[in-house]
């Protein structure tokens, strides 16, 4: 089951998939700057995610790992969007210089859980990180070439999901979006809640 088998997706956006069996985005694929929304259910296994922004469960579990199957994801937001039995769920998974709402995968190495809304207003669908979140400096670009060591010369990874361009060393945005959004009138409403702090 699954949108997707194999291959490697740039600057992407999907939505909606619903697996037969398991993984309703896709199995052993690499996503990079992608938007993933309403994915129910296992999500993806066997595959690698990097800057990549995780929203919205459709009121289902949203699993990123399911058992042992390995899931690598760098850079990335993991957002419930208030979906109460949301869980980023680890098997042998990896996670390093992510953003989770709940839990993070068993391996992480400098991840933020319960990050006070990093996402500027996902409810009405703009997935930009809110300003001042410490999610705009919490990726790391050498994560980037450590995931797709061989990309073509054409494929140009360091840009977000609308052609922003980003550092290629040093910090950088995690999350599909590189800009970061003010509220006109200062202050932003959100739904959820998020609790607790974690660093690898």
């Amino acid at each position: 089951g699954g949108l997707v088998r194999y291959g490697r997706y740039v600057r992407c956006r999907f939505a909606d998939g619903h697996g037969s069996s398991g993984a309703s985005l896709g199995r052993n694929i690499k996503v990079l700057s992608s938007l993933i929304l309403k994915m129910p259910g296992s999500c993806a296994d066997y595959s690698t995610f990097v800057n990549c922004t995780f929203a919205d469960g459709s009121g289902t579990a949203l699993y990123l790992e399911n058992g042992n199957l390995n899931n690598t994801v760098f850079n990335t937001i993991v957002s419930a969007m208030g979906v109460a039995d949301f869980t980023a769920k680890d098997g042998n998974g990896t996670s390093k210089n992510s953003v989770f709402d709940v839990q993070p995968f068993t391996s992480a190495t400098d991840c933020h859980v319960g990050l006070a809304y990093p996402l500027f207003a996902p409810l009405k669908g703009d997935f930009r990180l809110r300003a001042g979140t410490v999610a705009a400096t919490a990726g790391d670009a050498a994560l980037i070439t450590q995931a797709f060591p061989n990309a073509p010369a054409a494929v140009d990874l360091y840009r977000s999901l609308d052609g922003t361009p980003f550092a290629a060393t040093g910090a950088i945005p995690v999350g599909c979006y590189a800009q970061t959004a003010v509220a006109a009138g200062g202050a932003v409403q959100f739904n959820g809640a998020n609790t607790g702090v974690c660093s690898g």
